[in-house]
């Protein structure tokens, strides 16, 4: 369970880092004048960050399944890669 929640995690981080890219492309193109490609990319941004919130969600549970289970696993790793999505994932665009 422990590497299911690293690979969750890990997922769940190139998600919010890809929606961040699309939400900042959009941002430029509204700033550009281009409101169809912002609506465009806005979206997009949308389509990779919900994801990845629920891909954080299962890591997070597997890592507690991993503890109960008392697996021997160094969890502060995994502990590691949630704070730092739930810092790039609600820190503002």
């Amino acid at each position: 369970m422990f590497l299911f929640s690293l690979v969750l995690l890990g997922g769940a981080l190139a998600l919010i880092f890809q929606g961040r890219a699309r939400l900042n492309e959009s941002f430029q193109a509204w700033h550009g004048g281009d409101r169809e490609g912002f609506a465009q990319f806005s979206n997009r941004g949308g389509w990779f960050i919900y994801p990845g919130w629920a891909l954080a969600a299962g890591g997070a549970a597997c890592l507690f399944v991993s503890h109960r289970r008392r697996e021997r696993a160094w969890r502060w790793i995994a502990l590691v890669l949630l704070l730092l999505f739930l810092v790039f994932g609600l820190a503002p665009a």
